[in-house]
Parts: structure tokens; C-alpha cells; sequence
């Protein structure tokens, strides 16, 4: 290489002499030079003796033979992919862009992008996409292919977990018997939350007692919870309640990741009254905010929906009746009236719960029953 050097030297006080490359490329052929010193050392050399700088030296079509020379020659130039993010769940999104080592610009280069060795999209200058991932569990590659106007190509690759990671939750809160859905979460309640983990390594599905779980909230004085084989988690929820996102990801043995995040929003206690027929039972199946009947006498059970209580008569729950603006004689949840306890005919409900140890929890609300005659 020295040699080769001090041989450059020479030609280059004949080219100052003389006044012009051309006798240059007639001595020392650019591609030995560039094979012996890659193009960044070419035009080092040539730099260094003094003539020109490397633009003004070098012409377009012989830059563009180094380039080529280049990306042959010289381990340490080439592209990566940088993923966003890392892993994605099967037939997701992932944000992909090109880390450029070329030492050149991309602006004019024709970029090709890759899943599992099929292109899905090319482009001048495309130095990002969003690349649909595979409909499976385990890997994929993602590649890219970048080629420069010179005619030098550089390629890169990185693998891409697909797992997926689902998340249940709800509040710890009382619902009625009948309720479909999820039991909302309130303040100064707890939080119960499930993942379900599907990652695949080494052909097999991983078992949640062999992932690793990290629990967090964000925006939010709750701990951070991790734990190995952690799929569950129970959270005290604050007093404030301010919404937030539960961040859950796991971590498989052999690194795989999958990550979930999840919105929590918080409610607040209510109260849905309903009828207890003396023949029919309780009418769930009836959903009103008042009562029309002959009978002589209706009964009207409160529930108290999305308090921290495992029943509605829990003895954490205190309850307090008016009817036609007068207290009622009961702190049940539960209310019986008579036609002829009432005068007019008609029964104006009052109800007020609040939770004795959480003051956040209360809820009020409003019921009419009308008599009439059979």
C-alpha cells in the first residue's frame, strides 16, 4: 500500500506539471488505484499531493467507478434498517427507514424494500416506509436494496418479532347479575388486568411461565410491576381519576417481544333502579327511569352499579331514601310502596349511595311510580 502511494505521489507531480489528468489515467488505470486503495483512500492520496480536491480531481463517470469500486472494496460502507417498533403482531405495521454508512447521498438513489425476500414497494429517495408484516407468529426479515445513480448497490436486513400480546381488564366493581361487559373502573377501586401472550421461538409456542412480564402505567403514581410468568395483575386505582394507558410487554426467553398498549378510562358510580315483579322476579329486561302499574303495592331494588362492593346490600354501602320529598323509613336498597301509603297516587323516588370508606364513590338518582286505577 505504501508503495502504491509513493507510485500516486509521482504521477501526481507529472500531473501539475503537465497540467491535466488525461496522461494519468494513461499510467496508473483508476481501477487498480481503486482496488488497491478503495475511493476514499484514492482520493486521500490525490488530495493529499496537492492537486485538487477529490470533486474537482475526480469526474462524474470516474467518481461513479468508485462508488461502484467502493461498495465492493470497503467493509465499513453499507445501509441498515432501523425498525419502529421492534416487534409488531402477525399482519401489523412496522415504521421502517433506511441507516445510511454509504458515505453518500440518497436523495437520487432507487430504494427497494423487502418482507421475507418479496418486495413490497420501490422508490427514488424512499428512505422510510410502512411495510406490512406476515399474517403468522415467529420472524421476518425485512430488507433493503439500495442503489445509487453510480450503479453501486448496498443491501441490509433485520429480523422483525411477530407476536402478539392481547390485554383484558376491567374494575373490581359490583355489576348485576345479568351485566355483559366489562365492570367499569371507578376511583379508589382496583384495576384486574389478564395478558395473553402468543410468541413463537424455535418452532414452539412459548408458555406465560417462561415470559416475562413488565406491567406500567403511564402518567400515574402506580408501581411498575414485573415479574416472571406475571400474566396478571391487580391495581389500586387512584383517587383522582385522570385516564391513562396500561403498558404491558412481554419477553420470551430467546429475546422475543411483544408489547400492548391499552387505554383505561375511568367512571363514575350509578344507580339503575328496577321493578320486582311479585310473578316475574326481578326485570332486568326493562330498563326505565319510571314504574306504571295497577297493583296496589310495587317493589323497586336499586343497584348500585360500579361501587367497590361485592353485593348490593354491602355493608360498605349506605343508602338513603326520600320519597315525595320525605325520608323514607329504609336503608335497603331495596324500596316497597302501597297505592294507599301514597297521596297523590303518585311516588316521586329520591335515592343518595355513598361508599364508607371511599369518598369518591357516591352516586344519586331519580324514580317515579304511578298507581292507577285496574
Amino acid at each position: 500500500m505504501h508503495r502504491v502511494q509513493l507510485g500516486m505521489r509521482r504521477i501526481l507531480r507529472q500531473v501539475q506539471y503537465n497540467g491535466g489528468m488525461r496522461r494519468v489515467f494513461r499510467l496508473f488505470s483508476l481501477p487498480i488505484a481503486a482496488r488497491a486503495l478503495g475511493a476514499a483512500g484514492f482520493a486521500a492520496t490525490l488530495t493529499a499531493a496537492g492537486a485538487f480536491s477529490s470533486a474537482a480531481l475526480i469526474p462524474a463517470h470516474a467518481q461513479s467507478t468508485l462508488e461502484a469500486f467502493d461498495a465492493l472494496t470497503n467493509p465499513n460502507r453499507g445501509v441498515g434498517v432501523r425498525l419502529l417498533p421492534e416487534s409488531a403482531p402477525p399482519g401489523g405495521t412496522v415504521r421502517v427507514s433506511v441507516i445510511n454508512n454509504t458515505g453518500s447521498s440518497l436523495d437520487r438513489a432507487t430504494i427497494a424494500w423487502f418482507v421475507d425476500g418479496e418486495e413490497q414497494v420501490r422508490g427514488v429517495a424512499l428512505t422510510s416506509a410502512d411495510l406490512t408484516m406476515p399474517n403468522r407468529h415467529g420472524r421476518a426479515e425485512v430488507g433493503v436494496r439500495v442503489e445509487l445513480p453510480s450503479g453501486a448497490a448496498y443491501e441490509g436486513s433485520a429480523a422483525v418479532s411477530l407476536a402478539s400480546l392481547a390485554v383484558v381488564w376491567e374494575g373490581r366493581t359490583y355489576t348485576f347479575p345479568t351485566y355483559a361487559g366489562r365492570a367499569r373502573l371507578v376511583p379508589q377501586s382496583t384495576l384486574a388486568a389478564h395478558a395473553v401472550a402468543t410468541i413463537v421461538e424455535n418452532g414452539r409456542v412459548v408458555p406465560p411461565s417462561d415470559i416475562v412480564f413488565v406491567w406500567s402505567a403511564r402518567r400515574t403514581s402506580l408501581p411498575t410491576i414485573r415479574g416472571l410468568g406475571r400474566d396478571s395483575v391487580a391495581l389500586s386505582a387512584d383517587s383522582f381519576g385522570y385516564d391513562f394507558v396500561l403498558e404491558v410487554t412481554a419477553t420470551a426467553p430467546g429475546g422475543t417481544q411483544a408489547r400492548a398498549l391499552v387505554p383505561v378510562r375511568y367512571s363514575r358510580p350509578r344507580i339503575i333502579f328496577y321493578e320486582r315483579h311479585p310473578l316475574l322476579g326481578m326485570r332486568y329486561d326493562r330498563f326505565a327511569d319510571s314504574l306504571v302499574t295497577t297493583r296496589e303495592s310495587a317493589e323497586v331494588v336499586a343497584e348500585p352499579m360500579y361501587f367497590a362492593a361485592e353485593r348490593r346490600d354491602d355493608e360498605l354501602l349506605s343508602y338513603f331514601w326520600e320519597y315525595n320529598d320525605a325520608p323514607a323509613r329504609t336503608t335497603s336498597p331495596v324500596i316497597r310502596l302501597r297505592a294507599s301509603e301514597t297521596r297523590p297516587a303518585r311516588a316521586n323516588l329520591s335515592l343518595y349511595v355513598e361508599h364508607k370508606t371511599f369518598l369518591r364513590q357516591d352516586a344519586e338518582s331519580t324514580y317515579t311510580i304511578v298507581f292507577r286505577e285496574p
